[in-house]
């Protein structure tokens, strides 16, 4: 297994894991770019880049940190784990939702079949619960989701909500990050599998997320919304703090 497969698997053992996430659908290789050098420079644990050959290679060209590449087309995800990618990430799915996306549990599933048959027993297999699944139905597909053999699950709080009446509900991003930590607190207790928390994970609310069980977090817009690498790094030093403090804490508990 690869040095970046082995990092990703010890920070999830010990809850720590911070993902920064550049987009599903960017490719933008300057704008990858900048995201992914703040990440290095601040000492994230990771970063999730699409899963775009010219996007993977060049990301391993800036970093060493664990590449998790994320889509939803099989043949990408392939390619990008012939390209460097350490992680094969179904998902994000929630920059997908403006655009009328939604992925049914059994396609996800179906997805996460496909992917495992397709990659390298190298490479580590990451699967997105869609937010906007009920949460018994989130719990059900994460429960075959583990059994079926994938090695983490990702959590979001869906930007849209579908109900019954087949309406559509816009979340306001307070609004998001409760839903995003209600769900991770959800599949933790459900599954002995690692579980990242994401979707409006940010300064204020990173230390929560572990606390509800998250043995990692995806850092998105709270950093690939913002203008220079500058302030990325500002933004991710502030919640690498968090992590660190909490990690802490944690071991002096343990030591006690």
């Amino acid at each position: 297994m690869q040095k970046q497969q082995e990092q990703v698997i010890q920070l999830l053992k010990e809850k720590r894991l911070v993902k920064v996430i550049s987009g599903i659908n960017n490719f933008d290789l300057d704008r990858v770019g900048q995201v992914v050098r703040a990440a290095t420079v601040a000492g994230a644990g990771a970063v999730d880049v699409a899963a775009r050959h010219d996007v993977v290679r060049q990301t391993r060209q800036i970093t060493d940190l664990p590449i998790f590449a994320s889509s939803i087309n099989l043949q990408d995800l392939a390619i990008a784990a012939a390209n460097g990618a350490d992680v094969a990430e179904i998902g994000n799915f929630d920059a997908l939702y403006n655009d009328g996306f939604y992925l049914s549990a059994e396609e996800v599933l179906h997805l996460a079949e496909k992917t495992l048959a397709l990659v390298s027993n190298d490479t580590l297999v990451s699967v997105t619960i869609p937010g906007y699944l009920s949460i018994e139905a989130q719990i059900r597909l994460a429960e075959r989701l583990a059994f079926l053999g994938v090695h983490m699950l990702q959590t979001e709080g869906a930007s849209k909500v579908i109900t019954l009446t087949r309406e559509v509900q816009l979340l306001e991003s307070k609004e998001k990050a409760a839903l995003t930590l209600e769900n991770t607190q959800a599949l933790c207790q459900a599954v002995s599998i690692p579980v990242m928390s994401a979707s409006g994970i940010q300064v204020n609310n990173v230390q929560e997320a572990f606390k509800r069980g998250a043995a990692a977090v995806g850092i998105g817009s709270a950093v690939n919304r913002l203008h220079t690498e500058e302030d990325m790094v500002d933004v991710l030093m502030a919640i690498m703090s968090q992590v660190q403090e909490l990690h802490q804490q944690k071991m002096v508990g343990l030591a006690s």
